[in-house]
């Protein structure tokens, strides 16, 4: 053999050499998903909340050791994985956020550095600040019945312990407006050097059959939601209407929308609609969640959603629910509920081709521990959900959030710790 055939010979060895190596490493990335970035990824839990213990027995909700695939096909469409499908298959859970029933107004009334939602907000901040990374946390502040209030007219709500609130009043040292901006300066500060995190503030009320849950409160209640939202996104207004440019800053941190506790056993779907007319009518396209229930709906045997208010229907619901603008996280209290909703989004599937926006989970564990915890609510709806083709992938691209709220306990043993508000 020549020095040329023997040189050949040679690089015909290395070349099927390395052939076969590449072929190895591909093989073993495969057989190995931890070599891959994860499709999606939450932060650690923050192990200073309270921890929740399950009352029902149920498979441990734990982040899947089954990375699947996701192929992107033309015009950029997502292609996921059969896998989604399979009940073994678990969402990493997100963290869960704090929402409040604002009830007592003690202290409320006091500047900013002693208000109760501002220590709230700041809590929220400490909370995404010790998590580190980026945070898109929600947090709604529910203040529960539409009122206008006594002597003034002024739209704004009713407590539930005597109180009457204001959307906004010059004349008042408080009002739900400086509430809000409370809680947004508490979290603003509160994440510290985490520039990446932001909350999202949700104003939020129920639809109690009152005569003032109507179009015009609906209009007034997305107005001042739309002039939140404005005052810090716009520096010029911001500084205009007296905030210095340390908090004019908050706009990059922090957000607001509208929410409604839209229940079909409180009022009709006729006002209900109404409310919500009035409010997209003046929010300027701000977002609105419906995080109401659907009582009584199918797959309850024989149910016609409630009887006690007649003009409810499934597609009602799903009115409310998909509207321009509209994004639901449904209540997930207790077994069944999530099943309710799975219907509700069947039906807009086959109406429109596309299962409802969901975007997170509402669960009031705080508020009654009797009720699923929150992470328990936020794996029965998914699973429910993932096991249906039609809309696991709308599912698994959306679903990203998970509250549970609790009754605001405003004690003065509360104010003073500065740790848990929560009755």
């Amino acid at each position: 053999m020549t020095a040329k055939q023997k040189a050949l010979t040679l690089f015909i060895i290395l070349v099927v050499f390395c052939t076969l190596f590449i072929f190895n490493q591909i093989g073993e990335v495969n057989a190995n998903p931890t070599h891959l970035e994860p499709y999606r990824a939450y932060p650690a839990p923050n192990t200073s909340t309270p921890a929740q213990t399950s009352t029902i027995t149920r498979t441990p909700i734990i982040a899947s050791t089954v990375v699947p695939t996701i192929r992107i096909g033309r015009n950029n469409q997502i292609f996921l994985p059969d896998i989604l499908s399979d009940a073994s298959f678990h969402p990493i859970i997100p963290p869960v956020t704090r929402s409040y029933y604002v009830r007592y107004l003690y202290f409320l009334d006091q500047p900013y550095f002693m208000n109760s939602l501002y220590w709230m907000g700041y809590q929220q901040g400490q909370e995404d600040y010790q998590r580190g990374g980026s945070n898109d946390s929600i947090v709604f502040l529910h203040f529960y019945q539409p009122d206008f209030v006594f002597n003034t007219n002024l739209p704004g709500a009713y407590l539930g312990d005597s109180t009457e609130i204001p959307l906004h009043d010059s004349n008042s040292v408080i009002d739900i407006e400086r509430l809000a901006i409370s809680f947004a300066k508490g979290y603003y500060l509160g994440t510290w050097s985490n520039n990446q995190s932001r909350v999202k503030i949700v104003l939020s009320i129920n639809n109690n059959n009152s005569i003032s849950f109507s179009q015009a409160h609906g209009a007034a209640w997305g107005a001042e939601v739309l002039k939140l939202k404005n005052l810090f996104q716009d520096q010029n207004l911001c500084n205009n209407n007296g905030y210095n440019y340390y908090f004019c800053e908050m706009g990059n941190f922090v957000d607001f929308a509208g929410g409604g506790d839209f229940e079909v056993e409180a009022s009709s779907y006729s006002k209900t609609k109404l409310w919500l007319d009035g409010y997209n009518s003046s929010a300027g396209g701000t977002l609105f969640y419906n995080f109401g229930d659907a009582s009584g709906c199918p797959p309850v045997p024989g149910g016609t959603c409630n009887p006690i208010n007649t003009d409810w229907s499934q597609q009602n619901i799903v009115n409310i629910s998909s509207c321009l603008n509209c994004a639901v996280m449904p209540e997930i209290y207790v077994a069944g509920m999530e099943n309710q909703w799975h219907e509700l989004s069947v039906l807009n599937y086959n109406n429109t081709g596309n299962g409802l926006t969901i975007v997170g989970v509402f669960s009031d564990h705080y508020a009654d521990n009797s009720h699923y915890p929150a992470n328990d609510a936020f794996s029965n709806l998914y699973n429910v959900f993932a096991q249906d083709n039609r809309l696991a992938q709308k599912t698994f691209l959306s679903l990203k959030r998970l509250t549970d709220i609790c009754w605001m306990g405003g004690t003065w043993w509360a104010e003073q710790k500065k740790t848990d508000f929560c009755k």
